[in-house]
């Protein structure tokens, strides 16, 4: 699976391919004496596609106890995303040096996930009182912020840009968290040979 992502994973099919996640992938097929071919599309696309065995393997995937149900998970990071508090980019109340701006708001985590231990940390460790928010899944956000839901939402800075683009903007890094390869379940020799 091939998402684009400035950076990260450039190229289209036949293009010249770069980025973090692409030379990542070089790296695996030098060891695991792997040939590719890439499988493009959104982030949503080619997860339902690996969940259902279309495709064999996607990089960048972040944790999660219900995405482990369905896929296998890498036992090695890929890598590490800085996770911050986000907020609606023409927001203008919120100064990133001064934390008393943020208190009382009302700030979206994905339920469960690193990002909310992180954030409750954060907010301990700088007395900041937020009100957190559950929410099923980072898509979520942008309907809970026009519903006067949330006020901010707590991302890793690659699913920011991934879901939310230019709506969202960074104010304070509230920590860090691991993503991971993820093989279908349809080829546990593939897991075997990562």
């Amino acid at each position: 699976g091939y998402v684009l992502e400035d950076g990260y994973q450039e190229g289209k099919e036949g293009e010249y391919k770069t980025g973090y996640g692409y030379e990542y992938y070089q790296k695996l097929s030098y060891y695991a004496n792997w040939e590719y071919k890439y499988v493009y599309g959104s982030y949503s696309e080619l997860m339902e596609q690996l969940e259902s065995g279309e495709i064999d393997i996607m990089g960048n995937l972040y944790y999660t106890e219900e995405l482990a149900e369905k896929i296998y998970y890498s036992t090695e990071e890929q890598g590490r995303d800085n996770c911050y508090i986000y907020i609606p980019a023409d927001c203008t109340y919120v100064d990133p040096a001064d934390y008393s701006t943020l208190e009382g708001m009302r700030i979206g985590v994905v339920d469960g996930s690193d990002e909310h231990q992180m954030l409750k940390k954060w907010c301990a460790d700088n007395d900041v009182n937020c009100k957190i928010v559950q929410c099923s899944n980072t898509i979520s956000f942008a309907s809970a912020i026009s519903s006067d839901v949330i006020d901010g939402a707590v991302m890793g800075s690659v699913v920011a840009q991934r879901e939310m683009g230019d709506i969202w903007k960074p104010v304070v890094r509230v920590g860090s968290t691991p993503f991971y390869f993820g093989v279908t379940k349809e080829k546990p020799t593939i897991i075997k040979e990562l």
